[in-house]
């Protein structure tokens, strides 16, 4: 039985950028170090990793926090 799929996307969805943008997002629950890397791409395709200061980022594993290394967060929760 499955119970857990993730699907990736293209892009970050608009309103989730405008959001970024206006710094309206606080906080980023990662749960995977596959959802970081996917996450890390989108920020890069969308020229949003300066916003990124604004935001803490909530890491389920060390693994997943390095994977996130480079981007620079608020801070970063294990």
């Amino acid at each position: 039985v499955r119970v857990y799929r993730a699907v990736h996307s293209d892009s970050m969805p608009a309103d989730v950028a405008e959001h970024m943008e206006s710094g309206n997002i606080a906080a980023v629950v990662f749960f995977s170090a596959a959802t970081a890397r996917v996450y890390r791409r989108l920020i890069g395709n969308a020229g949003l990793e300066y916003h990124q200061s604004r935001i803490t980022a909530i890491c389920m594993s060390d693994e997943v926090k390095h994977a996130l290394d480079g981007i620079a967060f608020k801070q970063r929760i294990v």
